[in-house]
């Protein structure tokens, strides 16, 4: 993959995560207009707690990424097997979740029962789109990663908005049926492998095999997740629903910050798999270093302008998210690349596992930190507790990679001339307007 390749894949990759951001912004919109502070708490939480949960399915998308790209089997053998281990998984996740809503009571029940039924598409999409990204579809990858978001944002408008039901369950109901319209997308997207895929029967030992290798990415899907996210549960826990809202809406600008590393990471994924260790080193490095530097710029200038975003997205009733936006802005900085290494180590060097353990120091760190600052300062606490476990897990990560790739230090951080003569390259091709047109650009990233 050239320089202007993964450019040229990078863009296609931000403008349809420019769409996802967008989709969750409305969505958090619609939400923090709607629903007061505190039912917008137990709505984001019960949000999170789907995602992470439900991030289950990610063993499958990362077992599809290094089954299907460097194992080269064939995708509707991986697809079918994913699946149906996906579907088992899910309903188990119901049972559980009902389970648990039978402990409860009052609305808390309400919200655990929806929690359950949400789990089961997501367990699937997450499959689904593992397979589109093993095949570099990063089009269809898109769509089904981002298209729940808007269908999502779809049904809370009409539920929520529309219709009136201006509460918590009410509120994830909608969005919940909003992951069933996206689980429906997803799967009509892989039609084009439905002879192949369901010709086949599946398989106990490839089902095996993917949830062994599985097991590690999606503890770690789950895990980092968890870790991401811990402070919002843990304010809701320690301190209020009030500050569980309010966190939310600094969490989910904060996000932003690592908008070009994530494309950067789905662009680049299929290539980590498919190429020599060293060449994927390589890649890997100059992705990180030119991710850094761009995040870096969207970091500062979210920090300056933290007010406006928040003001203008929220309302006056989020002005107290401003500080923990800043500081989150700053430990977003730092863990921006943490996808493009956790590609390497599991899909070029099949070491899940490794990137497991750095997720549990951050995951543990974050909950230490969290349970002994935030009764003291509250959604404050929270923030500097989940920046200092990003930094604290990101130095880890680094040193891991330095160890088992065949490249310097300097090169994950030092733009060269080489690196300019692409952007140089990369701008030629955007002016001449051949970036998104061409029918190269068309086949690797439909």
């Amino acid at each position: 993959m050239t320089d202007v390749e993964l450019a040229r894949s990078s863009l296609l990759a931000l403008i349809y995560r420019a769409s996802g951001i967008i989709f969750w912004i409305v969505a958090g919109i619609i939400t923090a207009r709607a629903l007061s502070v505190a039912d917008r708490g137990v709505y984001s939480s019960a949000v999170v707690i789907i995602a992470a949960t439900g991030g289950v399915g990610a063993n499958f998308a990362a077992s599809a990424g290094y089954f299907i790209s460097n194992q080269k089997r064939p995708v509707g053998e991986v697809l079918i097997n994913g699946l149906v281990l996906s579907f088992a998984i899910g309903v188990a996740l119901l049972a559980g979740s009902l389970a648990v809503a039978a402990l409860l009571g009052g609305d808390m029940r309400a919200i655990a029962i929806i929690v359950g039924i949400g789990l089961v598409p997501e367990v699937a999409r997450n499959a689904i789109a593992g397979v589109f990204l093993a095949v570099n579809s990063i089009g269809r990858w898109s769509a089904a990663s981002y298209g729940p978001a808007l269908l999502g944002a779809m049904t809370l408008a009409i539920w929520v908005v529309g219709l009136g039901h201006r509460d918590a369950a009410g509120a994830l109901a909608a969005w919940v049926a909003g992951q069933y319209l996206g689980f429906m997308l997803a799967l009509w997207l892989t039609r084009g492998w439905w002879g192949e895929t369901f010709r086949r029967r599946p398989s106990r030992s490839f089902m095996r095999r993917l949830a062994v290798f599985g097991s590690f990415t999606g503890l770690v899907a789950f895990v980092s997740l968890v870790s991401s996210r811990a402070g919002q549960i843990m304010v809701a826990a320690l301190d209020s629903r009030e500050g569980a809202g309010i966190f939310a809406s600094s969490l989910a600008l904060a996000d932003g910050v690592a908008f070009v590393a994530t494309a950067v990471t789905v662009a680049s994924y299929g290539k980590v798999a498919a190429l020599g260790r060293a060449e994927s080193a390589r890649l890997t490095a100059r992705a990180v270093r030119n991710t850094l530097l761009l995040s870096a710029i969207a970091g500062i200038v979210l920090v300056l302008i933290a007010p406006i975003p928040i003001r203008i997205l929220y309302g006056a009733r989020y002005a107290a998210a401003v500080g923990p936006l800043r500081i989150l802005a700053l430990g977003a900085i730092i863990s921006a690349p943490r996808g493009l290494f956790v590609n390497y180590f599991t899909v070029q060097l099949g070491r899940p596992q490794a990137v497991l353990v750095f997720s549990i120091v951050a995951a543990t760190l974050n909950l230490t930190i969290g349970v002994i600052l935030i009764p003291a300062m509250g959604y404050g606490g929270a923030a500097w507790a989940a920046t200092f476990a990003y930094v604290v897990s990101m130095a880890l990560i680094v040193v891991y990679f330095l160890a088992n790739a065949p490249v310097r230090s300097h090169e994950l951080w030092r733009v060269d001339a080489q690196d300019l003569r692409a952007y140089l390259a990369f701008a030629r091709h955007l002016l001449g307007g051949r970036v998104l047109s061409t029918r190269r650009a068309s086949a690797d990233t439909d």
